[in-house]
Parts: C-alpha cells; structure tokens; sequence
C-alpha cells in the first residue's frame, strides 16, 4: 500500500466516532471495518484526490468503509471496466457502500444498463440491490434511456417482488417507483407493474402499495403532466376522451378512471360517491371530493357505519357535501354491509373482483360515448347481489359507472391518449 493511501485511512481513522457508529448501526449499516466518518468528511477528502484512480483501487481493497466510500469517489470512470466493477459488486457488505458506489461511480459507465440487468438476478442480496440500485438511477432525468429500455427493468422487477430480504425489496420498490415518476407513459405502466404485484405475497403487496400510493399521488402526476405538456409539441398534446379544460376532471381522467383499485378503503370511497353521483354529474362529485372524505371520516367503512342521528344531522347540515337525506342514509346503511361483506370474504376486494374472474373487461373499438354500455351482464349481477345483501342505491348502471371508477372496466375510447395503455 502506498504513503498516501496509509497517510488517508490513518486520517480516516482520526475522524470517526463511536457516536456516529452507534447511528450507522441504527441504519442497519455495518461497522466490523468501520470508523464512523461523516459523509461531509469522506467527500472534502474526494475533493482532493478527485481522478487518482490507483489511489481509488488501494483504498477499496483495505476493506475499510470509509476508504471504499472514498474510492467511489474518486476512480476515474475512464478507466472503470466490467471487470472492475464485478469485482467491487461482489464486496459489498454494506448498503451505504452500494448505494454511494452505484449512485456516484457506477451510474455513469456505459456499462451501467448491463450490469444493472446482470445482477438483479443474482442470489447475493447486495449483489441484487446494487441491480435495483442501478435502476433507480438511471430513472434520473439526466438518463438518456428511451421508454422501451425500462420494460426489461420492469420485468426484473415484478419477477423479483417476492424477495423479502430488506435490502432487495426496499430496492425493488425504489426501482419501481423511479422509474414511474420519469414520465407519463412510464407512469401508467410503472402503476400496472405495482397492480399486479397488489396481488401477490406480502413482500409484493408492501412494494405495490408503497409505489402507487407515491406514483399515484396528485402531486406526482401533476408534476408529470406539467412537464408532459411542455415537452410536447402542438400536434402531441394530450387528446382524453373526457375532462378537458378542468383541471380535476383531467387528473381523474389521467391518473384514476379505469385504474383498477385493490385497497379496500378506496373500493368503499368510489362506492359512496358513486351512490352520491346518483342523478347528478360526476364532476359535482368530484370538486367535493375532499369535502366528503373530511365529512365521512376519510372514507373509513367502519367510522362511517359507526355514525349516528347525530352525525347524520351534522352531514344534512355540510353545505360542502350533497345534502340528500336518502344519499346520506344509503351511506351508512351500506358502511355496515360493506363490514359484512369484509366479515365474510375477507375483504371486500376478494369479494368484488369475482364478477370479473379477477380480469379488466376491456371493451375495445369504441369511438364514441353512444357505443360504451351503461350496464352489461356483470353489472346486473354485481347489482342484484349486493341489494340482496342489503346495498340501497347499486342499480345496474350505478354499479356499471363503480366498476368504470375502480378499474374493473376499462372504457377510454379509441382517441384517447390512454386507450392502448
């Protein structure tokens, strides 16, 4: 080894502090060769040994934390090769030194696409992570990946859900959510991924509702959207099938309508507004959306068939809600069969989803509103077992417009942005 890779470690080791040790094993980072150095103090090093590449690959062969982080940060990325970067992979012991090694040196190789792809399969959980680590950086805006080299990312990623070491799922669901939040198309189809796995084990469904709770945030698709429209010429602009011109109907048109939904409290939401829809347009319902969820307790099933004559007179009195007396009752009394049907399923998602086999009927070819059906076969028999189970307000074409809303029927017309989705 030479002086200055002994004179940096020693200085390394002057640095650290059993305080900060104790935080890193907090962070489940480990410290059987580790000072505990502050990143702020491993990266003023860096800036003094920026590009000396001998001295990067002494450092990360004395197996000591700090020297490997700095080495990350200092090897010349053009002298990086596959060989190199195999080897430093197969060493990684900690997450810190995978994520710092992939995110500051790795990423910006020309071999960072195949080696993201070669070792997302691999058994050894930081040799996976720094797969799915890969991933999500090169989901970065700065990435110059077209749309179609993220689908071998994306079926890496549903093959891989079920892994629940915690290194590699928290990876996974990184990876996912990256990758949805670079750009609309990327978006809806990082959304499908997350919808399949809901159906899976626990591990997958823990990804699948931790992504689509943040992809499918209002905040996320309006930044999307935002960046869609200005990134797109004329010609390009978003055609919808329904929506323009206000700016929820479009979100909901974009982000929500024919998007199946599994969650529970979400199926009891679309159910309650669409029994408030009854007569009225949707886009009444929608702009008091937000007054409905503080009104009926965040759309919580049990709150609400909790409710009493007092909280039923209260909801007569909301100017912010639909003051119907038999809409406001209907609530209630289908709160409490809808905990019936939780009781007896398991969840109301399991019970639902059997008038569809479990499947998004896709009604394809249609150009124009007089083509899409108002009820159809499933909906009739979705109708007539939840009134026989007690539901007030679940005629045919309700319950045709609640499969619509949660994703069991899938309606944009052919002219619409989303119809090949």
């Amino acid at each position: 080894m030479s002086g200055t890779a002994r004179h940096i470690i020693s200085r390394l080791r002057s640095l650290g502090s059993p305080d900060n040790l104790s935080g890193m094993a907090r962070y489940g980072i480990s410290t059987e060769r580790a000072f505990g150095v502050k990143m702020g103090d491993v990266q003023a090093l860096a800036r003094q040994h920026r590009g000396d590449h001998n001295l990067a690959k002494e450092l990360w062969e004395s197996g000591y934390r700090e020297a490997r982080l700095l080495a990350a940060n200092i090897a010349d990325l053009r002298q990086v090769t596959p060989e190199l970067m195999d080897a430093w992979v197969a060493e990684f012991d900690s997450w810190d030194v995978c994520d710092t090694t992939c995110g500051k040196l790795f990423k910006k190789t020309p071999f960072a696409y195949d080696k993201a792809r070669q070792w997302a399969p691999s058994e050894r959980e930081l040799t996976r992570r720094a797969g799915f680590a890969l991933m999500a950086y090169l989901a970065l805006k700065s990435s110059k990946l077209s749309d179609s080299e993220y689908e071998p990312f994306l079926e890496l990623i549903a093959t891989t859900a079920t892994d629940g070491r915690n290194l590699v799922k928290k990876a996974v669901n990184w990876a996912l959510r990256q990758i949805g939040k670079r750009n609309l198309a990327l978006n809806r189809r990082a959304i499908a991924v997350a919808e399949g796995l809901a159906t899976g084990d626990q591990t997958a469904r823990w990804i699948a509702k931790d992504a689509l709770r943040e992809l499918g945030s209002a905040q996320v698709q309006e930044r999307l959207r935002r960046w869609h429209e200005d990134n797109m010429t004329t010609d390009q602009k978003i055609a919808r099938c329904w929506g323009d011109g206000d700016p929820l109907m479009e979100a909901y048109h974009d982000s929500e309508w024919g998007r199946p939904v599994h969650d529970d409290q979400i199926l009891f939401e679309f159910l309650l507004l669409d029994n408030f829809q009854a007569g009225l347009s949707w886009r009444t319902i929608l702009h008091k959306r937000e007054n409905f969820r503080a009104a009926f307790a965040g759309f919580d099933p049990v709150k609400v068939a909790a409710f009493t004559d007092s909280d039923q007179q209260r909801l007569m009195a909301d100017a912010g809600i639909i003051r119907n007396r038999a809409k406001v009752n209907c609530a209630l009394t289908n709160a409490r069969a809808y905990l019936r049907i939780q009781q007896e399923f398991g969840s109301f998602d399991t019970y639902i989803w059997r008038f569809t086999n479990g499947q998004v009927i896709r009604h394809s070819g249609m150009d124009t509103w007089e083509q899409v059906p108002v009820s159809t076969p499933e909906s009739d028999a979705l109708s007539a077992d939840l009134r026989s189970r007690g539901f007030k307000f679940v005629g045919p074409t309700i319950c045709y417009a609640y499969m619509q809303s949660i994703g069991m029927v899938y309606d944009h017309l052919t002219g619409c942005f989303l119809y090949h989705i």
